[in-house]
């Protein structure tokens, strides 16, 4: 079976291709810089062509839902729901702070990492994970803090890592959610989500004000004599 991963939550867009019937064979992926314009089905026909396999193969589909850039995730999305309608291919939803969480243990890092989003309007999405022994666990999930606790973070220890985060907080490790991983996360869930169920992770709540009726009823209809 194959899978297909999609993770344009950050500047850095990547889109990888996994083959569960070859497991040993890692993730194939092709990327992206410039969010201002993201070529995702150009991206998808590259891997097509480099790897030979046709796109109604794609059986599961492994999509970052954020936290993150909202017009990548909603690409990422539209996608996905319309493999799923032409494939009937399975959705998984994988959360940024996962991905790069296990992008961490794969690489032999170890201790307390504090990862972290810009949020805009001068805070942060924070999530706290523990890595020991090439495993991942969750000590505190995601929550929104002022960019001024930045330094609060470094008293535990912990390293603080995330992406596109350069110009706000220059001194931390820059951490990019790369596809090729999130489709390894995909192969070992069995947490599939309609299509219609999936969104991306909103960091606050939506706010509107609902316009007042109208005060007249305008008729297009002639008026009678």
């Amino acid at each position: 079976m194959k899978i297909l991963a999609i993770e344009f939550s950050s500047s850095h867009r990547t889109i990888a291709v996994y083959d569960t019937d070859n497991p040993s064979t890692p993730p194939v992926q092709a990327e992206y810089d410039r969010p201002d314009h993201t070529p995702a089905f150009e991206m998808l026909d590259s891997l097509t062509s480099s790897i030979e396999f046709k796109k109604d193969e794609i059986g599961v589909v492994g999509v970052g839902i954020g936290p993150g850039s909202y017009t990548g995730i909603r690409i990422a999305i539209a996608i996905a729901q319309g493999l799923n309608v032409c494939n009937n291919a399975q959705i998984v939803p994988i959360t940024s702070f996962d991905c790069m969480a296990k992008q961490l243990a794969d690489s032999n890092r170890s201790g307390l990492f504090h990862l972290v989003v810009d949020a805009q309007k001068n805070e942060l999405c924070n999530a706290t994970y523990r890595i020991e022994n090439g495993k991942y666990e969750i000590v505190e999930p995601m929550s929104l803090i002022p960019i001024c606790e930045l330094e609060e973070l470094k008293k535990d220890g912990a390293v603080i890592a995330g992406p596109d985060l350069e110009s706000i907080a220059p001194n931390i490790e820059t951490l990019y959610p790369a596809a090729s991983t999130l489709a390894l996360l995909t192969a070992s869930s069995s947490e599939f989500v309609p299509p219609e169920k999936l969104e991306p992770i909103y960091l606050r709540k939506t706010s509107f004000i609902k316009a007042a009726p109208p005060r007249f009823i305008i008729s297009d209809s002639p008026e009678q004599p």
